[in-house]
């Protein structure tokens, strides 16, 4: 939820409501927008989580060596680059200077992470 909203959701008083001074619709507008932040967020996780097994189903339909940090650099890229949206990779000027290790080494970490969160989510419903 947006600090906004959580601050109105603190300093609100249904007591102003009730004696009739103040605005009467106020609560059920701040209602409103809460079930409306709620419901963003939550969809904006679900997107995330489909990238993720999006991610991770293409790499097992390609079957590359996520172990061998140093095997198949172009296709790392271009999953990175098509999944994770990465220009190139932090320090680097573009994708060519990147060493292939650092190609690996980032590819490795994004597919795990992925895992990772995959498997939370699983967990956590």
């Amino acid at each position: 939820m947006t600090n906004g909203i959580k601050k109105q959701v603190k300093n609100y008083h249904s007591d102003i409501e009730l004696s009739g001074s103040g605005n009467t619709d106020y609560g059920h507008a701040l209602a409103d927008r809460i079930l409306k932040q709620t419901k963003k967020e939550g969809l904006e996780k679900k997107i995330k989580l489909e990238n993720y097994f999006a991610f991770v189903s293409a790499i097992k339909k390609s079957r590359i060596n996520i172990e061998n940090k140093f095997a198949d650099r172009q296709i790392k890229e271009e999953f990175m680059k098509k999944y994770f949206n990465y220009p190139t990779l932090k320090g680097f000027r573009s994708w060519a200077s990147c060493p292939d290790y650092a190609v690996g080494s980032a590819f490795k970490n994004n597919y795990h992470s992925a895992l990772d969160k995959i498997k939370k989510d699983i967990r956590g419903k």
